[in-house]
């Protein structure tokens, strides 16, 4: 699993609440579990959680 996807897992787990994927890069910074050089992690984060979205709809782990 990569970075970003471990990352939001572990954001949404102690939110325990829906979150866009904007303000999981938020939290996930925030935490020190997310280190990016990039300019635009917020892009990346939501580039690797909608593919699980979208192929797996209700079933996919960041969907609560």
């Amino acid at each position: 699993m990569n970075k970003y996807k471990a990352a939001a897992i572990e954001v949404l787990k102690k939110s325990k609440e829906p979150l866009h994927y904007k303000e999981i890069t938020k939290r996930a910074l925030e935490m020190g579990i997310l280190e990016t050089s990039g300019a635009t992690p917020d892009q990346s984060m939501g580039a690797q959680l909608f593919p699980s979205i979208k192929k797996n709809g209700k079933y996919s782990v960041f969907i609560l």
